[in-house]
C-alpha cells in the first residue's frame, strides 16, 4: 500500500508498505481463534491452538494436526501477524492484532445480522458468519 510521508526537508514522498495483501480464509480463520485468545490474555502454544481450531466448523477445512498448524503460524510470523518467543508461546503482533480485530468484527456482525434477519440459532449462526465474515 502506498501512503505519502513527509521526508526531513519537508517534501512530499511516496512510501510503498507492500501490496494490499489479502489473507486466504484459513489464515482469517487461525487468526480469529488467535484474537479471541488474545482477548482473554492467552498466548497459545501451537499444541493449544490446534486444540482450540478443533472447535472451528468442519466447513472451513482447517488442518488441526500439530504439523500443518504449526506450519500455518510459520507463515503468519512471515507476514508479520504473529511472533513465536523463546517460551514458544505464540503472539498476535500490532498487524495480527488490527487484523484480528477486523476479522472479528465482521464476524460478530454476521453473527448478529443471522440470528436477527434469519432467526437461526447461535449456533447454526456461528457456522453460518463463518461463511459470511471471509466475503
Amino acid at each position: 500500500m502506498a501512503r505519502t510521508k513527509k521526508n526531513g526537508n519537508g517534501v512530499d514522498g511516496t512510501v510503498d508498505d507492500g501490496p494490499d495483501e489479502r489473507l486466504s480464509s484459513g489464515t482469517e480463520n487461525y487468526l480469529l481463534c488467535l484474537y479471541k485468545l488474545w482477548e482473554d490474555s492467552a498466548y497459545p502454544t501451537t499444541t493449544q491452538l490446534t486444540e482450540t481450531l478443533k472447535q472451528v466448523p468442519v466447513t472451513e477445512g482447517l488442518g488441526t494436526s500439530v504439523p500443518s498448524v504449526a506450519g500455518m503460524v510459520r507463515r503468519m510470523q512471515r507476514q508479520g501477524l504473529v511472533e513465536m518467543g523463546k517460551d514458544k508461546r505464540i503472539r498476535l503482533t500490532e498487524r495480527g492484532v488490527e487484523g484480528g480485530a477486523d476479522i472479528a468484527r465482521r464476524h460478530r456482525l454476521a453473527e448478529w445480522l443471522v440470528v436477527s434477519l434469519l432467526g437461526m440459532d447461535l449456533y447454526k449462526a456461528h457456522v453460518e458468519a463463518h461463511r459470511l465474515e471471509h466475503g
